[in-house]
This record gives C-alpha cells, sequence and structure tokens, in this order.
C-alpha cells in the first residue's frame, strides 16, 4: 500500500515538474538544498519560485491533492504554508527522476526561527490577490521594486502616493 503511495507521489511530482513552471523552479531549488524543513510559506515559495503567491498557493494545494504534504492556509497569526510530509530535497529529487521520497531527518532540518528572520512579508487572514512586481528608476544607479495587487483602484492608488509623500527624510 505505502508504495502504491509513493509512486502515485512520484508520478503526481513528475507531473507538475513537466507541465507547471512555478514547480519545476521551486522543486529545483528544494532538490538544490543543504537543508530539509518541516513547512515552508507561501510567500517563501514563491520568492523561490520566481511566481506569484497564488500561483504558489495552487500549486500548494496540488501538492496536498497529490499527497506531498498538508495545504494550511493563514489564520490567527500564522502564514499560509505547506506542511511537509516528506523531505522537500528527496521531493525535489524525486521530481527530477533521481529516487523516491524520503522521509524528514530531524538531524537535516533547517532551523524554522532562522528561516524565518530570511522572509519579510505581511500574512493577512485571508486569502491574498495575486500581485504584481513594479520596478521604477528613482536614480541612475537606485531601482525601486514594490509589490502591488493586480486589483490595485485609484483610490488605494492615492493613498499609497500620500503615504510615500511623507516618507522623505530630508529637504535635499
Amino acid at each position: 500500500m505505502n508504495a502504491v503511495i509513493k509512486s502515485d507521489l512520484v508520478a503526481g511530482l513528475r507531473h507538475l515538474y513537466k507541465d507547471n513552471d512555478a514547480a519545476h523552479r521551486l522543486l529545483d531549488r528544494f532538490a538544490g538544498r543543504k537543508k530539509d524543513a518541516q513547512w515552508t510559506t507561501a510567500t517563501r515559495a514563491a520568492g523561490l519560485a520566481g511566481a506569484s503567491r497564488g500561483e504558489v498557493i495552487a500549486l500548494f494545494r496540488e501538492l496536498a491533492r497529490i499527497g506531498a504534504g498538508e495545504f494550511k492556509a493563514g489564520r490567527r497569526g500564522f502564514a499560509t504554508r505547506m506542511e511537509w510530509c516528506y523531505s522537500v530535497r528527496s521531493l525535489g529529487a524525486a521530481a527530477q527522476g533521481a529516487g523516491q521520497p524520503q522521509a524528514i531527518d530531524p538531524t537535516e532540518i533547517e532551523d524554522p526561527e532562522a528561516e524565518a528572520e530570511n522572509e519579510t512579508y505581511l500574512e493577512d487572514d485571508w486569502e491574498t490577490p495575486d500581485w504584481i512586481t513594479h520596478t521604477f528608476q528613482l536614480r541612475p544607479a537606485q531601482r525601486v521594486t514594490i509589490k502591488l495587487p493586480v486589483d490595485l483602484t485609484a483610490k488605494e492608488a492615492e493613498r499609497l502616493a500620500g503615504f510615500i509623500r511623507q516618507v522623505p527624510f530630508s529637504e535635499t
């Protein structure tokens, strides 16, 4: 029975790897990791995969459906995340065609506190819209990048512009 579950998981991983660009990039990153993870937030996965948060949430749901882990929607201060049933390194390798999913080795887990310190994000208690990354050349050698919702309204843009007008540190 367990071998059947694993073979279905491997087939699902390879299908995602072949047909989904975000899955391909994320699973490649997982395969190249030095340490494992018990969970991965949607925001971190989006950064690793170069994908929108919405794409990653859909990917997490598909990974949960095939048995790679359990999808957890962010609630009560917890981030939207995937809690893994298997080593993420072995999931990435299996997707690439090199091996089978393996149990998470507790001695090889990245410290979740250190991982959380590397993330800069705000999580809400509800699903957020897809985001678009905008880049603005502020100065000849300085570019500013901002992520905004795809459905940003004119009123929200005005509010954001008002906020930015309040930011300057000097008048020079």
